[in-house]
């Protein structure tokens, strides 16, 4: 039996504390991979500017180079229309061994939106929660979340890093090489991307 763990996101682009995030829950969990999916058409962000899915499974793919229990899933990216977190569970579900385990990180600041996920309620008794939490936020509150009740915590060390920002610093000439990886930092040069 092993465990899979999935971490789901734009990565827009992918950077530092994404990849910390995912050895810490690895490490934690005692996974044996983390498995990233990076999002086709997130339905949170439609109708906002996002980067071809080809550029940001690129940088993932750069990313995670190095680590052969980091691997990327482009099932999310392959499918048509928005990308719901339960239909992309029973995808990468139906592509395991029974005796796997499937987990899904839910970031702290993801919590306060949860219940508007597409069947939150089945994703929360059929998979393994991993809940990462950070110095500044509050421990979400099992009471008021019950679905949270079963989750795994596992803190995450403070790291100040934001797609948002890494954007918005490419796109004013400032420097983004020690918030990337340097093979992501030269792709994003490359390709022109945020400018």
């Amino acid at each position: 039996m092993s465990l899979v763990v999935l971490l789901g996101g734009t990565f827009d682009p992918i950077h530092l504390g994404h990849l910390i995030l995912a050895q810490e829950v690895l490490d934690k969990a005692e996974a044996d991979r983390i498995l990233f999916v990076p999002a086709g058409v997130p339905p949170h962000k439609i109708g906002a500017p996002v980067s071809e899915a080809r550029h940001r499974l690129e940088m993932v793919k750069m990313a995670i180079a190095g680590n052969p229990q980091f691997k990327v899933s482009e099932v999310e990216i392959r499918r048509n229309g928005p990308s719901f977190t339960i239909d992309t569970l029973h995808a990468i579900r139906s592509g395991l061994k029974d005796s796997d385990e499937l987990g899904l990180i839910v970031g702290a600041d993801q919590v306060v939106e949860f219940e508007t996920w597409k069947d939150y309620r089945t994703i929360a008794t059929k998979f393994r929660l991993f809940l990462t939490t950070r110095a500044g936020l509050p421990e979400p509150d099992r009471e008021k979340h019950p679905y949270l009740r079963n989750a795994v915590l596992v803190p995450i060390p403070s790291i100040e890093i934001s797609s948002t920002d890494i954007r918005e610093r490419v796109r004013q000439g400032r420097g983004i090489q020690y918030l990337v990886p340097r093979e992501v930092s030269r792709y994003i040069r490359e390709e022109r991307l945020y400018l």
